[in-house]
């Protein structure tokens, strides 16, 4: 129904009830007027307000029927929401308090399909939370009976425990008075031992040192050796010098002769080269002589470069011999001194185990006397824990009921739930 037609229907009312009153004083006044005219005015003014009313009853019986038409779907809405069927949806297209009422049921409707939902998915999420917290509670329940009867074994263990940690200390305190004793002799043996290394030590670095004196010995004389025969390459390049120069002074005598020769040929003309053939002739003659004397000493310093080398070869050998014979004085004391050090090094740690054995023997002592004590406090914390235990396995059963009774809630929502269709393709 429009809202223009709400108000009409209203002022229609209000005018039927004018003409009704109308109607009502012109009766009153036809009983009482005479007047004939009068009377016929009035009868005209009341039919007129009596068509006037009949319209109005039409007009109000027309309005009824409008709202009537307008309510039956939001009726038939109501009514599938009451039985759970969340799927309809209302025109909102009329105006005025039908529009407004449309929109309200319609935002109920999406406002429960919402909760439905949130409702379905908490009780499918709460029915599978249970079952997880049932198997958990089984599982810690079977736990919890094998800690108690773990628990009651280690207390059985904890007394035959304390029994043998007794047997034990007296076994470890006569070990304690015979490690002692044997820690006397290992520590004098490994005195022994260090002083004997350090005699073989000191003799190991003389020889040692001797050997490399005689290292150094013996690269001096390879240093010597190698200038002795610089020394003659140099002496046997020298004299094929000389040889070259004998050489030369001889053919030079030669040309001299002949330019002599030739010279006395030319007579007169030829005198003036005569006198410098006969000077360089001289002066080959002597280039002959001190080359022959070069070649002399150089014979004599090969000779005694020679001798010099075969007795620096003969000192070598000495050397060679005396670095090996003192080379193995040296391995042999290095051998002698790691066998004492190992010597000394196996006596220090049995030296130091026998300690190590006497102290743990003591700690052990010791450390067994506080297992007996603890082993005492752990047979009696077992029973308290196996009274623990066994107030658990209570605890838990309740548990496991709460869980159960928490499943079957979670169940019975579900299927509140599933009554309401909350889809076209679906019933939740």
């Amino acid at each position: 129904m429009k809202r223009g037609v709400s108000i009409k229907a209203k002022t229609w009312l209000y005018s039927g009830v004018c003409g009704i009153t109308v109607l009502a004083v012109v009766l009153l006044l036809l009983l009482l007027l005479t007047d004939l005219s009068v009377r016929m005015v009035l009868l005209i003014t009341g039919l007129v307000g009596l068509v006037e009313f009949a319209g109005l009853i039409v007009l109000a019986w027309a309005t009824l029927y409008a709202m009537k038409r307008s309510l039956d779907p939001v009726i038939e809405f109501c009514h599938a929401v009451a039985e759970g069927d969340l799927t309809g949806h209302l025109d909102t297209e009329s105006s005025g308090m039908i529009g407004r009422l449309a929109e309200a049921q319609n935002a109920m409707a999406d406002g429960l399909k919402r909760i439905i939902e949130q409702l379905h998915d908490s009780s499918a999420r709460a029915s599978s939370t249970a079952e997880e917290l049932a198997a958990s509670s089984e599982e810690v329940m079977a736990s919890t009976q094998e800690v108690s009867s773990t628990v009651e074994q280690i207390s059985k263990g904890a007394e035959s425990q304390a029994r043998a940690v007794e047997e034990t200390s007296e076994v470890v305190n006569e070990i304690a008075r015979m490690a002692s004793s044997v820690e006397e002799q290992a520590r004098a043996s490994s005195e022994t031992a260090r002083e004997a290394n350090e005699i073989a030590r000191a003799g190991s670095r003389n020889a040692e040192e001797a050997a490399t004196k005689m290292h150094e010995m013996q690269h001096a004389m390879d240093d010597v050796t190698g200038i002795m025969r610089g020394l003659g390459e140099r002496s046997m390049q020298i004299g094929l010098i000389v040889d070259v120069i004998t050489n030369i002074s001889e053919q030079t005598n030669m040309l001299a002769l002949n330019a002599a020769i030739e010279a006395s040929r030319a007579g007169e003309h030829g005198r003036g080269f005569a006198v410098v053939a006969e000077e360089v002739r001289s002066l080959a003659e002597g280039s002959r002589k001190a080359a022959d004397q070069i070649a002399k000493m150089v014979r004599d310093t090969e000779n005694e470069t020679s001798k010099a080398l075969e007795a620096m070869e003969k000192s070598k050998g000495i050397v060679g011999s005396s670095t090996e014979v003192i080379q193995s004085t040296l391995d042999a004391l290095t051998n002698v001194a790691d066998i004492v050090e190992d010597i000394a090094d196996g006596s220090e740690s049995v030296y130091k185990a026998t300690e190590a054995q006497r102290e743990g023997s003591e700690r052990v002592v010791k450390a067994s006397h506080d297992i007996a004590a603890i082993a005492e406090e752990a047979a009696a914390g077992t029973e308290e824990a196996s009274a623990a235990a066994n107030e658990q396995t209570a605890s838990m059963q309740e548990v496991r009921a709460s869980i159960q009774e928490l499943a079957r809630i979670s169940d019975e929502m579900r299927r509140l739930v599933d009554d309401f269709k909350i889809t076209d393709e679906e019933q939740g």
